[in-house]
């Protein structure tokens, strides 16, 4: 009979520890995620190394944690950015699109654009990617490009008109480029990259 009053005690006591673990799940879950995803970003973190070759299957394991890390607390801007740096180095079309609907989504500012804008770029002159993630990288580009000129001054800045001239010629689109290339040697003769672009 005692033993009957014990399992019964005992499973009332779990039952109780249950029920107040379940009710109370929103109030620690957020801090556990929390926890999970620092972890998660620290052990992928590992694979930024510039030694670790972008085809093997080790980016793979750092890629694979590194979403994880971003998806436990997608709030956090430092496990989303670092997701998307290990993305870029496998698939640069990918990682160009989470960082654009980011920035479509907030009010960005000029440098997060530029940094896109410039990562488009080095996707779009890398020959060895597939011409579909080229295609990817160059619409991301045009679309910061324009999102970028609208803005005050920025068309203005030499640096950033020739910017712009590479983009168009890189996409393919050399007569334009050779006339925004002569507009800025009109009113800058002596920029050094404007002479060597023509």
């Amino acid at each position: 009979m005692s033993n009957l009053k014990l399992s019964y005690l005992a499973s009332l006591v779990f039952l109780l520890f249950f029920g107040i673990s379940f009710f109370t799940l929103e109030l620690y879950m957020p801090h556990l995620r929390k926890w999970k995803s620092n972890k998660m970003l620290f052990k992928s973190k590992v694979y930024l190394d510039e030694s670790i070759d972008g085809t093997s299957s080790l980016i793979e394991d750092g890629i694979r944690k590194a979403k994880l890390a971003s998806l436990l607390d997608p709030g956090n801007k430092d496990t989303f950015e670092n997701y998307n740096l290990l993305l870029f180095r496998t698939k640069p079309s990918e990682a160009l699109t989470n960082w654009s609907a980011t920035l479509d989504n907030q009010e960005a500012r000029i440098e997060e654009r530029m940094i896109l804008l410039e990562r488009s770029m080095d996707t779009l002159r890398d020959d060895e990617l597939p011409p579909s993630e080229r295609k990817k990288a160059g619409k991301i580009a045009f679309v910061q490009m324009n999102r970028l000129i609208k803005l005050n001054d920025w068309a203005k800045q030499p640096e950033n008109t020739l910017l712009v001239c590479e983009l168009l010629a890189e996409t393919g689109n050399q007569a334009q480029a050779l006339r925004q290339t002569h507009l800025l040697l009109e009113q800058y003769p002596e920029h050094p990259q404007a002479i060597f672009l023509l």
